[in-house]
């Protein structure tokens, strides 16, 4: 949806023109309006607009000066100038400031209509291109020349070099990294890349994964990444030193493994969600020098491996002293990462995404292979955190009747273990519970969305009188308008600046048909600004003037 907004000191123009438009429903705008240049910058400060239509000539700041300052504060927006007046000279100064169009008020609804749709098209172009920029950008950054590449290799591989030599083979090589500077080391291991596809595109996906890792982390770190195995990758790490604050050396290195650390998980979950595969992540926590590469990259490789068919999307923090290769922290790592997932559950089941809660519910469930039936602790503490969950949401949502009420559910045995025979119907019966909970969302949302749909119908029945608008009627309900203009359609099939004009059609039919009423106090009844503009409106949707109208059915 496009954000459209009307500039003019003459308020029937700016009236009469973002009514036209929001009866236009082919168009996918939303529209406000603004009776000076001043008010319209105000508009602008807390609303992105996309397309500004402009009287040239009003009083205080102008049209060309508010091109001007809209074009130095939000250059992708478009302008369109409107004026009544037909001077060369005034049209050709407009042109020079290369706007959208120029649109003479004599032209009528049509030009305009032109106007924004060559406007739309212009965004629509402009966000191609963009889009087209940076597919571009990313497949240029594919062709890494091969030479740094092995030389990353043979660093992590062992390659011993001096500050000086370093420093002149990073330059050479284009390598944004400080020779003499120490480093973090970050191995990832891709969980689920599968063995039978393409070369090209295993190898344009690795690339893909490296490359956004690498932008996570361009905030505070400069990295470089290099694929270590088959299905490891390495990523060597050092603080944006043009970031760097007065604080200390040692308070920089610890800020900066903090927010490695932080963004780890935020990855992983954008990593499966965008390229479909799961990577776990080993972390060295403390910076080491150029020759300690191998060794540390050795031992972070040692530490992920122990979690391999134990758990999946790990990450690992790890220092010289750690070690987690016995079965009880292999059970310790099962139910740290099912902790975390419910957590993320939780998330979704509150935001109503049903296919992301039981793409993660998989994960879980798929955690208790039967090989590791012996992980009792595991599977008790998976259950019961689950289980409470789901209880802590059924509470919190009213919604513990329905499940009771619902015999095959048998919600009795929400906090009993016992009461399943196995782990597979254990994790069947939750799964139960929870699409149940889905579908009691959805029903929740769908009366909720026609009471919603009910009480805007009321506020626009009971307000003809006034000057209606969508963004008016949200403001009454404390809502969003691009929300509210949703749920309403979703719910109605057609928009609400559409129903307000079939509202107020019908009853400017019922009193011409049935009353004696004036034109004029007709027009003011529904609201309108002038008799003139109710008679405009009335035509467009009759082909009839009022009084032609009442005529015809007397």
């Amino acid at each position: 949806m496009y954000n459209l907004l009307i500039v003019d000191d003459e308020t029937i123009i700016a009236d009469g023109i973002q009514k036209f438009f929001e009866n236009e429903t082919q168009l996918d705008i939303q529209v406000s309006k603004a009776y000076s240049a001043r008010e319209a910058l105000k508009v602008m400060e807390y609303t992105k607009i996309d397309i500004v239509i402009s009287d040239i000539n009003m009083p205080g700041i102008d049209g060309m000066e508010l091109f001007d300052i809209i074009r130095d504060r939000w250059s992708e927006c478009r302008f369109i100038f409107l004026t009544g007046y037909n001077h060369f000279d005034l049209i050709q100064a407009a042109l020079r400031k290369d706007c959208t169009d120029f649109i003479l008020k004599s032209e009528g609804e049509e030009a305009l209509q032109k106007a924004v749709l060559k406007a739309i098209e212009s965004l629509k172009k402009a966000e191609e291109n963009r889009i087209m920029q940076s597919r571009t950008s990313k497949q240029l950054q594919a062709v890494i020349p091969i030479l740094q590449e092995n030389y990353l290799f043979e660093l992590v591989s062992g390659l011993k070099t001096n500050p000086e030599e370093r420093k002149m083979q990073l330059d050479e090589l284009k390598i944004r990294f400080d020779a003499k500077m120490d480093l973090f080391i970050l191995l990832g291991r891709i969980e689920n890349l599968d063995d039978d596809i393409e070369f090209i595109k295993k190898m344009g996906l690795i690339f893909n994964l490296k490359e956004f890792v690498a932008e996570e982390l361009s905030n505070l770190c400069t990295t470089a990444a290099v694929s270590y195995t088959n299905d490891k990758q390495v990523w060597l790490i050092q603080p944006n030193v043009m970031r760097k604050s007065p604080t200390s050396y040692d308070e920089l290195w610890k800020s900066v493994i903090s927010f490695i650390y932080a963004s780890l998980y935020s990855i992983q979950q954008s990593v499966a969600a965008i390229f479909d595969i799961n990577i776990s992540f080993s972390l060295h926590s403390k910076q080491i020098g150029w020759s300690d590469i191998k060794k540390t990259v050795s031992m972070l490789e040692m530490r992920l491996d122990q979690t391999s068919g134990v758990a999946t999307e790990v990450i690992i923090s790890s220092d010289d002293d750690e070690s987690i290769g016995d079965e009880s922290k292999k059970e310790a790592f099962i139910v740290t990462e099912n902790i975390r997932r419910i957590g993320i559950l939780d998330a979704y089941l509150n935001s109503g995404e049903k296919e992301k809660f039981f793409r993660v519910f998989q994960k879980i469930a798929d955690s208790m292979r039967p090989e590791q039936e012996c992980f009792w602790n595991a599977i008790r503490e998976t259950y019961y955190t689950l289980a409470l969950m789901l209880f802590s949401y059924a509470n919190r949502n009213s919604v513990q009747k329905e499940l009771e009420l619902t015999n095959e559910l048998q919600w009795d045995k929400i906090l009993k273990l016992e009461a399943h025979n196995t782990w597979e119907e254990a994790a069947d019966y939750l799964k139960r519970i929870a699409d149940f909970m889905f579908d009691i969302k959805v029903e929740k949302y769908r009366r909720t969305s026609d009471q919603l749909t009910e009480k805007v119908k009321l506020y626009v029945e009971n307000n003809l009188d006034k000057d209606i608008t969508v963004g008016k009627i949200a403001q009454v309900f404390h809502m969003n308008t691009s929300y509210l203009s949703r749920v309403f359609k979703q719910i109605t099939g057609k928009g609400i600046a559409e129903y307000i004009s079939e509202v107020k059609i019908l009853r400017a039919v019922d009193l011409l048909k049935k009353s004696d009423m004036r034109i004029s106090d007709i027009s003011k009844e529904l609201g309108f600004s002038t008799p003139s503009y109710f008679g405009w409106f009335f035509k467009k949707h009759t082909n009839m003037a009022p009084t032609e109208y009442r005529e015809t059915r007397n």
